[in-house]
């Protein structure tokens, strides 16, 4: 692991300073220049870097009343991150997440991860995007809309979606009506699993005591073959080893914890993804995907149990990806 707690140069966009992006630049021993995919190859694997963007405006106190100061502030954060991305886009970097939030003040201004998504897709060109998550139970919206976004973002990027999946935290389930306990979990995996089948079948259906769905033909379908990679975003150990039973992605963070913390939930998930295979546990989407733990975001992809994805030229697999957006970078042990 490599500490940058003073970036070497800035990123200058209008009056702002992104440094996190600067330090994801000259972290780890990474070599850039000019476009093409690359990666860090040490120890245990492939290391390759993503970003993670919430839009996060400048704070108060702004320098015009409301409703102008705000606005400004959002529209600024927006206008430099895209020019961010088409640049991350040149240099070979791996994914970019998009977050989607709600009500967040002074934290994130991105409740529409998909619009920001399908704009990057008709502006970029290698880079995958991922949706880094979106909010499954069906208070925050119904699976089928889901279905629907995530695969015309698919379809615009000719293949390049991550779909990561969530439940969100109290803040943002109280204003949905959505239930703060264990409840959401069970809505999360019914909901996701909703999706899939969707893309899946022809014409789908569904009756159960969440939803019930008449007989439909969902448009479009995803553009990959049978669909994105599906990622679980884990806050806690649980979510994590329902992640590796399932076969989904891990997507957690490693910045309020010490990395031996974070390397043991990921030995946790890996030890679920091995009891799954034993068992012969059908995958919750018909396939396996990775893991994921960023400073804020890091990956390690493992192989394929069943129906692999296609046309994902640039997935891996046994190796390790981070996504900082912090003023540090690091990889966990694989």
């Amino acid at each position: 692991m490599q500490r940058s707690h003073s970036p070497p140069g800035d990123l200058r966009f209008g009056e702002r300073v992104h440094t996190a992006f600067v330090v994801l630049c000259t972290t780890m021993g990474r070599e850039v220049s000019s476009a093409g995919n690359r990666s860090h190859r040490g120890k245990g694997g492939v290391l390759k870097l993503d970003l993670l963007y919430e839009f996060q405006p400048k704070p108060k106190p702004w320098k015009q009343p409301h409703p102008y100061g705000q606005r400004a502030a959002e529209q600024s954060v927006y206008d430099e991150g895209i020019e961010q991305i088409k640049l991350a886009d040149t240099l070979g970097y791996q994914t970019i997440w998009c977050v989607e939030h709600h009500f967040r003040d002074g934290r994130s201004a991105c409740p529409s991860s998909e619009v920001v998504l399908g704009g990057l897709a008709t502006c970029t060109e290698n880079i995958r995007l991922g949706f880094g998550v979106v909010l499954m139970p069906p208070g925050f919206q119904h699976p089928a809309r889901v279905a629907e976004k995530v695969a015309t973002v698919d379809v615009l990027s000719h293949g390049r979606v991550e779909w990561g999946t969530g439940r969100s935290t109290p803040m943002e389930q109280i204003a949905f009506g959505v239930p703060i306990d264990d409840r959401s979990r069970q809505e999360w995996q019914e909901a996701t699993e909703m999706v899939v089948r969707m893309w899946e079948q022809e014409r789908f259906s569904w009756d159960s005591p969440m939803i019930t769905f008449p007989e439909r033909m969902q448009t479009p379908k995803p553009f990959q073959d049978p669909h994105p990679p599906v990622w679980l975003a884990a806050a806690t150990e649980k979510s994590a080893l329902n992640a590796g039973k399932y076969g989904l992605g891990l997507l957690s963070f490693a910045l309020f914890q010490p990395v031996d913390v974070m390397a043991k939930v990921i030995d946790g998930y890996r030890g679920a993804q091995a009891e799954a295979r034993e068992a012969q546990t059908e995958p919750l989407t018909g396939s396996e995907t990775t893991v994921s733990a960023p400073t804020r975001w890091c990956t390690a992809r493992t192989t394929s149990r069943k129906r692999p994805h296609t046309g994902c030229g640039t997935r891996s697999t046994g190796g390790t990806r981070t996504t900082p957006n912090t003023s540090w970078s690091g990889s966990f042990p694989t």
